[in-house]
Formats: C-alpha cells, structure tokens, sequence
C-alpha cells in the first residue's frame, strides 16, 4: 500500500489596506488539533497573505491501492 497526499489550496485576493479586526483564532487551533488528532503530523494546514493574495494550504495523507478502498 502507497502512502501519498492531497493538496488542496484557495486563493483570493484582499485589499492589503483594509484592516480585520483581531481575533482569537480560537478555530484555526481547533482545526490543527483535529488534524494532529487524526493524522498525526502527516496533515498540515498552512496560510499566509502575500502580495495582496490570502492563501490557505491543506494537506491530507490518503492511502492508494485496493485495500484503502475497501475501508471507505
């Protein structure tokens, strides 16, 4: 069985002038816990906002070959 991974990644674009108001960012270390909760430290989720553009960057391990289809 081959170990591969999912990248999944949005993009848009924000005024770089408008400024959010702050947050915790409670949800985001809820989301990393979970991933960490399940796939150890082969899941990442990573973002950044450069040039104008905001990008989010999920990685997912997944499993190939007939015995990772038979567990869905």
């Amino acid at each position: 069985m081959l170990f591969r991974s999912v990248r999944i990644t949005v993009e848009n674009t924000y005024d770089e002038e408008y400024s959010a108001p702050t947050r915790s960012g409670v949800g985001l270390v809820n989301v990393r816990g979970r991933l960490r909760a399940r796939y150890d430290n082969t899941a990442r989720l990573d973002m950044s906002a450069e040039n104008g553009v905001y990008r989010a960057e999920l990685l997912l391990p997944c499993r190939s070959g007939i015995a990772a289809r038979a567990e869905i």
